[in-house]
């Protein structure tokens, strides 16, 4: 396999704002810029040349890049950043990626 193999189809970017209270509690604020609501969760599991591991907050935010190319055959990360606000016994955390989508080219 060559690079010439694969179709650059995009990125997309996912974030998840959280807080974090006694270093234990935690509570999710918004997820892809929208109010969470914990009641309706899309969990995604990607997969790339190699096995994506995205911890938990950032599996509820990957839904959006599987409905911004759906015709991907596999994903890769390009960037991951994390902002932490240090509260009053607590901390605000956001945290964002960059997921890059490609596809194989049909010979």
């Amino acid at each position: 396999m060559k690079l010439d193999d694969f179709e650059y189809m995009g990125k997309s970017e996912i974030s998840v704002v959280s807080r974090k209270y006694l270093g234990v509690f935690k509570k999710i604020d918004s997820v892809n810029n929208e109010a969470y609501n914990f009641r309706d969760v899309k969990v995604v599991n990607l997969s790339g040349l190699s096995n994506i591991k995205l911890k938990t907050e950032m599996r509820k935010a990957a839904y959006k890049v599987l409905d911004d190319y759906p015709d991907a055959s596999f994903y890769v990360v390009g960037s991951d950043y994390t902002k932490v606000h240090k509260l009053f016994l607590g901390s605000r955390h956001l945290r964002s990626m960059e997921i890059h989508a490609y596809k194989y080219k049909n010979q």
